[in-house]
């Protein structure tokens, strides 16, 4: 045991106020960014442990490793890795864990850019209809019953 707390994702559990999982707290009302957490934690991937203490930069994280969901206008967001709270650009195979995030998405009905640099950005194949979230909308635009 290295006394690191356990981060995985367990339904009900309460965090201290400020933090969250793969989201940050002050986007944690945003409907893409949940949708694309969602959607990346259900692909098996783990998301960061965040704090709100810091406005959308490195270091807006309490110690998290994993993903880190922002979103931006349009149905857009930006998905970064992060390693120790600090983005893995110059990590050894951060690239490659930015491509599985895409595959992900690209899974769940989102479309990305094929290029990566720092983070994926993605974005809604299409407006999802009320009440559909990412999640049901597996392989594009049809939503699965």
């Amino acid at each position: 045991m290295t006394g690191e707390p356990d981060r995985r994702h367990i339904e009900g559990v309460i965090f201290p106020a400020g933090q969250s999982l793969g989201v940050p707290p002050e986007h944690a009302g945003n409907a893409d960014a949940r949708d694309a957490a969602a959607a990346l934690q259900a692909a098996g991937h783990e998301p960061a442990l965040l704090s709100g203490e810091f406005d959308d930069d490195d270091t807006d994280t309490a110690r998290g490793t994993g993903f880190r969901v922002i979103p931006r206008v349009g149905g857009r967001v930006l998905v970064y890795h992060l390693i120790d709270g600090r983005d893995g650009g110059a990590v050894s195979g951060h690239k490659e864990v930015l491509r599985a995030y895409r595959k992900s998405l690209r899974v769940a009905g989102w479309d990305c850019d094929s290029r990566i640099f720092r983070c994926v950005h993605a974005w809604r194949v299409s407006p999802l209809p009320e009440g559909v979230t990412a999640i049901q909308n597996r392989g594009g635009n049809r939503v699965s019953p």
